[in-house]
């Protein structure tokens, strides 16, 4: 990458999910996908052939501990976003060409609060209120794509 890295973390996922994550995060100019050892579906054969050649081309990158790869992150420089409902700021008013991690916690848990910790600012998808949230998948794109946006 260059000095505007982008990174989508994400928490816990099914297979179906991540094929569209990854199909998402490639047409988005993503740089790479971040998943948990332990908490994650990770490359299985089903979600290469699924993913439509995305698995192929994207890096999919396998950490030990999320918050760690946060740490290190921040030494370089990294703007750490992870979207919440709750969140004052909303998604657009954020500056992609920053180098970008964007943690994206699992549908009904969120974000662990000791992750949040090493977050540099909670963002949101301001929405009708007569629904709560979006799915995981569905808010990536819109962020990665106004991510995208921004950068273009």
């Amino acid at each position: 990458g260059d000095h505007r890295d982008l990174h989508l973390s994400i928490r816990r996922q099914r297979q179906m999910c991540i094929r569209d994550r990854l199909r998402t995060a490639l047409a988005a100019n993503v740089d790479a996908v971040v998943v948990s050892k332990n908490r994650a579906c990770h490359l299985t054969e089903t979600v290469r052939k699924v993913s439509k050649g995305a698995s192929e081309i994207i890096p999919f990158v396998i950490v030990n501990n999320i918050k760690y790869l946060l740490k290190n992150l921040k030494t370089i420089n990294f703007n750490i976003l992870g979207c919440d409902g709750t969140a004052e700021k909303k998604y657009y008013e954020c500056d992609y060409n920053l180098p970008t991690a964007i943690i994206m916690g699992s549908e009904g848990e969120g974000i662990k609060p000791n992750l949040k910790k090493d977050i540099d600012q909670m963002i949101r998808i301001p929405m009708n209120v007569q629904i709560e949230s979006l799915n995981v998948s569905n808010a990536c794109s819109v962020i990665l794509f106004e991510a995208r946006k921004q950068r273009i």
